[in-house]
């Protein structure tokens, strides 16, 4: 929309919010000063469009998705969500405050207004007041309403806490909540999955790594294999580096293997494990196997894999010659 139109709807809404002012519609009022708040940035965001899409491409190979990337970033960030480029960020200073003023009038004249509370806490990160941002999103969770609204509140608080305040124990406890709300969101299960990484709550991000798996192999979400081999890899990093337990590590790289033999990192991954475990992860294999831990496939990659490391001497070796192996046992 050109520059004069949005200057002519923020008229609009001024002489509508004269008119509401004297009836003491909280909601109206509260709604008015909201979009004129927005009206504002997208104002600034015309006037500066050139100087602000020469920023956030400074370096870049390409340029903007759309013509109306940008505006969808603002909106994006203003509603709470993700966004594909920092837009409130690079607005004029005096832009933001001015928003910031017409939001605080909405929350003044409705507190519980939901679209408000979440502009204020896009300004107030755009500002880098992580605290701010904190309260508005939790008064979101503390009013009622749809549990996605809730869960969307939760997750934006454990990012603050995760990245910008490097309180992971805090997040996880968000996203915790969260996914009571939402047990199957795999993208929040993911979130909590690289939590627990990083807090080296082993047992809770194999339950994770799982829960992913089974539900891709479900087929919950897009196909995508490549993404389950991801999980089976992790799990397979966890049993090595974290666990301790090499035998389970192999048992995942093989099962990588067998659902996308020619994905390059499985090799890499196996490769390190058998340069320090590769008789005990072996031996451990063949015999879960001969107990009855009946997995055809990986019964047959056990069997290659040991040759291969029979015949050659060094690890890097022994995984060439297994992964031509693979390839030629899948016809590639």
């Amino acid at each position: 929309m050109p520059i004069a139109a949005w200057q002519g709807v923020a008229d609009d809404l001024r002489r509508a919010l004269n008119g509401v002012a004297p009836l003491g519609g909280a909601l109206r009022r509260g709604a008015l000063h909201w979009r004129l708040a927005v009206i504002g940035l997208r104002l600034a965001l015309g006037q500066n469009r050139a100087a602000i899409e020469a920023e956030l491409l400074r370096g870049a190979a390409d340029g903007l998705e759309s013509p109306s990337a940008l505006d969808a970033a603002l909106e994006a960030q203003l509603a709470g969500g993700a966004a594909a480029y920092p837009v409130l960020e690079t607005l004029p200073s005096a832009a933001r405050l001015n928003a910031a003023a017409e939001i605080k009038r909405a929350l003044d004249a409705d507190p519980d207004y939901k679209p408000a509370l979440r502009a204020a806490a896009a300004l107030a990160m755009a500002e880098a007041e992580w605290r701010a941002a904190l309260l508005y999103y939790r008064r979101i969770t503390e009013l009622p309403g749809m549990p996605e609204t809730q869960v969307d509140a939760l997750q934006a608080m454990g990012m603050l806490h995760w990245r910008r305040l490097g309180e992971p124990a805090q997040a996880r406890a968000l996203f915790e909540r969260a996914r009571a709300l939402a047990p199957e969101d795999l993208v929040l299960v993911d979130k909590l999955l690289k939590l627990d990484l990083e807090l080296e709550r082993w047992d809770s991000a194999v339950a994770a790594c799982r829960h992913l798996v089974a539900s891709l192999d479900a087929g919950a979400g897009d196909p995508n294999p490549e993404l389950c081999v991801t999980y089976l890899l992790t799990l397979g990093e966890i049993h090595l580096y974290g666990l301790k337990e090499p035998v389970a590590a192999l048992g995942y790289y093989l099962d990588a293997v067998d659902r996308m033999p020619a994905y390059p990192l499985t090799y890499s991954l196996l490769q390190d494990l058998l340069e320090h475990h590769a008789d005990a992860a072996l031996e451990g294999q063949r015999a879960a196997l001969e107990a009855g831990d009946d997995h055809a496939p990986r019964r047959q990659l056990v069997a290659l894999l040991r040759k291969a490391v029979s015949a050659h001497a060094g690890a890097p070796t022994a995984v060439r010659a297994f992964r031509d192996a693979v390839g030629f046992a899948a016809g590639t």
